[in-house]
């Protein structure tokens, strides 16, 4: 009785040892169902492959996950470039494994027929930018604009909206150009058939996005979850692009090297552009 009591003792040991589960979240999807949608045949991948479980843990605004990380109720947060700023300043979060994503730059976009011929024509004109605080809609098409002396203008004015909202603003006449990203660029150029709207210009490559944890989560519990997507990178990453709306992954590849945190000060010439200089909330 007593041998059959230490076997199950090392048998039940040995199954809590190779179970693995990380308080998960995102910081630009919001609720419970919003995440589920998104992230959950990366979840399922995730569990298959090494056997680790992401708990979902949804937030209402971004801003959640500075205080989850903080309070150390979560253990792995995806974060984009810009957020990621934030996360870093106000928590000190680590970047443990990069997702760069193919072609991921901002673009401005005009009408055919428009007279605009470069970013300078924009003077005293309506602009229309993506949603407050993306990285690649707002901050990214901002500091093309900013680059070109746009911003000093007090007759110079931006307007932030969806996109759909800003690609029909712009059919319509009411902005001379918007800023998105080359994803949606690529997506309504093709469903315009090459007509109706023009590229103005392309900003630089943008930062990644990463995932990053708190500063004290133990070293073997991150080199567990990165041995895990080094083995199955194309697997996750097949995973992940499967989500709902999460097409901008499918061209993407994990960055395993060390994230070295000069690579975002792009971003955080954005945030001083904006006028939050000091990093300590989003530009949402």
């Amino acid at each position: 009785m007593t041998r059959l009591v230490l076997v199950l003792f090392l048998l039940i040991g040995a199954g809590v040892a190779r179970a693995e589960s990380f308080r998960f979240a995102v910081t630009d999807v919001v609720g419970v169902e919003g995440i589920r949608r998104a992230y959950e045949p990366f979840r399922e991948a995730l569990r298959t492959v090494g056997g680790i479980d992401l708990i979902f843990t949804p937030m209402s605004h971004r801003m959640m996950a500075v205080q989850l990380l903080a309070d150390r109720r979560v253990d792995l947060v995806h974060a984009g470039p810009s957020e990621y700023v934030v996360l870093h300043h106000r928590t000190s979060a680590v970047p443990i494994v990069g997702i760069e994503r193919q072609a991921y730059y901002p673009v401005l976009l005009v009408r055919v027929d428009s007279e605009v011929r470069s970013i300078a024509d924009l003077a005293g004109r309506h602009v229309g930018l993506g949603p407050r605080g993306s990285t690649s809609r707002h901050l990214g098409p901002i500091q093309l604009l900013a680059d070109h002396g746009l911003l000093d203008r007090r007759d110079f004015q931006v307007q932030n909206l969806k996109v759909p909202l800003l690609v029909d603003g712009l059919r319509r006449g009411n902005f001379a150009a918007i800023g998105v990203n080359n994803g949606d660029a690529v997506r309504y150029l093709a469903a315009s058939d090459g007509g109706g709207i023009r590229i103005l210009e392309r900003g630089p490559a943008l930062p990644m996005d990463v995932l990053v944890v708190p500063p004290d989560l133990p070293v073997e519990r991150r080199d567990r979850l990165r041995t895990v997507i080094a083995a199955h990178g194309a697997a996750l990453a097949t995973a992940i692009a499967r989500g709902a709306e999460m097409e901008a992954y499918r061209s993407m590849r994990w960055v395993l090297d060390p994230i070295d945190d000069a690579r975002f000060d792009a971003v955080r010439r954005m945030y001083v552009t904006i006028g939050l200089p000091e990093f300590a909330r989003f530009a949402d």
